[in-house]
């Protein structure tokens, strides 16, 4: 006899409860990231009524907003160009003691 039938019977339970028992640790994993998600939606719902509340208000001006996200993207551009053109840089560095430690 197996072991997984000598527990089962000592347990006296169907053969089908392992299976149940999978499916509800499935569902309840699955509700538990519904949750989850649940809360954070909520969390971002509240955010942007806040931002809407403040820009009815008159506290945020949509303008001045829309310059501050275009010259941040202006900004991430060029951090952007900057950073490809050392990783390019690096490269060559790379390449160059790769050379010189072959040349040893």
């Amino acid at each position: 006899m197996s072991g997984g039938a000598a527990r089962r019977s000592e347990r006296s339970v169907p053969d089908e409860y392992d299976g149940l028992e999978l499916s509800v640790r499935r569902l309840m994993d699955r509700y538990e990231a519904w949750r989850r998600r649940a809360r954070e939606a909520e969390r971002r719902v509240e955010e942007l009524q806040a931002t809407v509340r403040r820009l009815s208000s008159g506290g945020l001006d949509p303008v001045a907003l829309q310059q501050q996200a275009d010259t941040l993207q202006a900004q991430n551009a060029a951090l952007r160009r900057r950073m490809d053109q050392a990783h390019q840089r690096i490269q060559k560095m790379v390449a160059r003691f790769d050379f010189l430690q072959d040349e040893r």
